[in-house]
């Protein structure tokens, strides 16, 4: 029997979680104002800063490099290779 879950339980099960459990894995993030794509951050990169985050709490930190604005889209997407998918964090799709 196949098991489900829910995008939104998946998102907040993820957002619940310690950042260390994703190891491996990137942050896509947008930003409003730069209007560029997504750009890509490794967990590995902030997980030598701050090994005590949740991802939820790191969500709530990400920043523009660029302009200092809060994402519009944020995604986890899995190592290269992955039979996991993305979780959609915040924006659209994040329900």
């Amino acid at each position: 029997m196949a098991h489900t879950i829910s995008r939104r339980k998946l998102r907040g099960l993820a957002m619940a979680s310690p950042l260390a459990h994703f190891r491996g894995w990137r942050l896509l993030a947008a930003c409003p104002a730069c209007g560029d794509g997504p750009r890509s951050v490794g967990l590995a990169v902030v997980l030598a800063r701050r090994s005590d985050l949740t991802v939820c709490r790191a969500v709530q930190m990400l920043r523009c490099s660029r302009c200092g604005a809060r994402p519009r889209m944020v995604r986890l997407e899995p190592p290269r290779g992955s039979r996991n998918s993305g979780i959609v964090l915040a924006g659209p799709g994040a329900s």
